[in-house]
């Protein structure tokens, strides 16, 4: 039988549950995924639209760096993936030109 724990509380889907069981078990959801995200390191692989907030650039400004060689990527079932110390090096040699 399937069952699902809130804290200390278990109860089986047969059971009603109260608005107070719903929230005890939202709260320790999202306090689990803050605990999670906070201690967590950034993701190896990023996204276009992560690395463009990055970069502060547009999608066509990102489509031509890919073009130049500017900037390493890797395209996976359709989806173009950039690694993310690749960028933090992009972001370091900015900051000494800027110098």
């Amino acid at each position: 039988m399937a069952c699902f724990t809130a804290k200390k509380h278990a109860m089986n889907l047969n059971e009603i549950a109260t608005k107070s069981d719903i929230q005890e078990l939202k709260e320790s959801i999202l306090e689990s995924l803050k605990q999670s995200s906070g201690s967590s390191k950034p993701r190896k692989w990023l996204r276009s639209k992560d690395v463009e907030k990055m970069l502060s650039i547009s999608s066509s400004g990102l489509q031509n760096m890919r073009i130049k060689g500017t900037i390493p990527f890797i395209k996976l079932d359709g989806t173009i993936l950039y690694e993310y110390e690749d960028i933090l090096q992009i972001l370091e040699n900015r900051k000494s030109k800027a110098l």
